[in-house]
């Protein structure tokens, strides 16, 4: 169960949220009382008691719309079991807006983990299950960095550090820059201390020469030195590193191996370092070439890359957007060389290779045979860029209560345009946007509901984005767009599906219930 704790005022100015949240106004102590056992309860003034209680501390934003949050609520309770030397809080972001902007937390990306060290804060990203909690504490709590003995040989990186860098700071002490700098970098390298004469900081890849840096040690220094060299040629992706990976906006080769379990994956990977490493080194800065475990994250690839069978490469030409190109080697069998990939990432950047995208079956047209049009990736471009008639499309998701309480509102606009009979002149459509994908840039979405709305012979959709979704104004919006407007106003004039009546409603008395429905739902849901 959850425990709530009552107590000090939280000042607004305790923290100082960057990157790097530091405690820097206020000096916490650890109390003589001991701490309250399980989750505590976090409100925004009694959070920096709560930090007070314990060294080391792990904050869970959830809320109660989050449906996942449910689920990983038991995995949380769990692992406080496991580890009562730690503080474990939950946040309830709708009740705790300070302590949600101090952490910098989107509430569009719940839950959201955060750990608690000395004012440091590390954002979590391992499995939501116990096991994933607890084995992060256990690294978070462990020395950052191994001091080795003098008769010790280098470091250098092996399977057991799992496709992650290994940083060695030589010289005649270890300093506090270096051990602060591996405390908050801990989940992204392996870090080691040895003895030597001349100070010095090597970042080291597997099968790569070590980047060397020979003067200026501050932790500033050291952390852009790390962030210059923090990705090999060749390297894994994983929950630690993904992120940032995504974000660098630069192609991405993927090479997805046929392992049966994950203590393969760097046997594998070493197999197959030497060839891809060279490709890698011939397309540095425009691609990124990785690898990642398809055992532990194959339901995560499939989703992002729409791939169902390994071995395969995948090039990306830029991490920003999903467009991907599957390669499945010469002959079709999985049998790559550096010549046949080479040739692949030309020809991709010649526009030649036909983009791979998640979609569910075409529709038959007995399938289609009702009021509402089902579009999918595949015929996402014909079905809605068309010359004789406009397309109001509804991109959904099965899981998205806006999209739930708004369908009945979507179909009763099809067949208001079927009962005027304006079927000639305007479609209205779906998709579930979470089995399909657009085959173009220009068009994607973000949220659910997403609504596009397509002109004849044009190209480029309006979005609406308002936030009443009835068919009274939905039909508006349609009467104010469409692309031949006069004709479409003329000919519902003076009929019941003429703005004026449309606007006075339907009239049973079940329309306040779906209102209030509507009402208490929150801001569109986020991918």
């Amino acid at each position: 169960m959850w425990q709530s704790i009552r107590g000090l005022a939280f000042s607004a100015a305790v923290l100082t949220v960057l990157p790097i949240v530091v405690v820097s106004e206020v000096k916490i102590t650890f109390g003589d009382d001991p701490p309250p056992e399980g989750v505590v309860q976090i409100e925004d003034d009694t959070l920096l008691d709560f930090l007070g209680k314990k060294p080391h501390a792990f904050l869970y934003f959830h809320g109660y719309s989050c449906d996942t949050c449910k689920k990983v609520t038991t995995h949380f309770e769990k692992a406080a079991e496991v580890r009562p030397d730690v503080a474990f809080g939950s946040v309830n972001v709708g009740q705790s807006k300070r302590t949600v902007q101090r952490y910098n937390v989107d509430e569009n990306q719940l839950p959201f983990l955060v750990w608690l060290e000395s004012g440091a804060q590390t954002e979590y990203s391992g499995p939501m299950s116990t096991h994933g909690f607890v084995e992060w504490i256990e690294h978070m709590t462990a020395p950052a960095v191994h001091e080795l003995d003098d008769d010790d040989p280098d470091p250098e990186p092996q399977a057991m550090h799992k496709g992650k860098p290994v940083v060695t700071y030589y010289g005649p002490s270890l300093p506090e820059d270096f051990k602060r700098l591996a405390g908050t970098l801990r989940r992204e390298a392996w870090w080691y201390y040895k003895k030597g004469v001349q100070d010095k900081v090597t970042v080291h890849h597997m099968g790569e020469r070590p980047q060397v840096l020979a003067s200026g040690f501050s932790e500033y220094k050291m952390r852009n030195f790390f962030r210059d060299n923090e990705f090999p040629m060749f390297g894994a992706l994983d929950a630690d590193n993904f992120d940032r990976v995504m974000n660098r906006d630069i192609g991405l080769i993927w090479y997805l191996f046929d392992i049966e379990t994950s203590e393969e994956l760097e046997y594998e990977a070493d197999r197959h370092r030497e060839m891809m490493t060279r490709i890698a080194r011939k397309l540095h800065k425009k691609y990124q070439v990785v690898y990642m475990d398809t055992v532990k994250y194959g339901g995560k690839l499939q989703a992002l890359l729409g791939v169902d069978e390994v071995p395969t490469v995948v090039v990306q030409p830029t991490s920003k957007n999903r467009q991907r190109f599957i390669y499945a080697g010469e002959t079709g069998e999985g049998d790559y060389t550096e010549e046949g990939i080479m040739q692949f990432v030309k020809d991709v950047e010649a526009g030649k290779v036909e983009v791979h995208i998640q979609s569910e079956p075409e529709p038959s047209p007995e399938e289609n045979k009702g009021p509402v049009r089902i579009v999918v990736g595949h015929t996402l471009m014909k079905e809605c860029i068309r010359k004789d008639k406009d397309v109001f499309l509804f991109i959904y998701a099965s899981w998205c209560g806006h999209c739930k309480a708004m369908m009945p509102e979507w179909e009763a606009l099809a067949k208001k345009v079927k009962a005027a009979g304006l079927s000639d002149m305007l479609v209205i459509a779906k998709m579930d946007g979470n089995s399909n994908e657009s085959p173009v840039q220009f068009l994607e979405w973000k949220s659910f509901p997403t609504l596009y709305y397509f002109k004849a012979g044009g190209f480029a959709p309006d979005i609406y984005s308002e936030r009443e979704r009835e068919v009274k104004n939905l039909w508006r919006f349609i009467s104010s767009r469409h692309s031949k407007k006069e004709q479409f106003n003329e000919r519902i004039e003076g009929t019941p599906h003429s703005l004026e009546e449309t606007d006075k409603g339907p009239q049973d008395d079940d329309d306040d219930d779906d209102d209030d429905a509507l009402a208490d739902l929150d801001d569109d849901e986020e991918l």
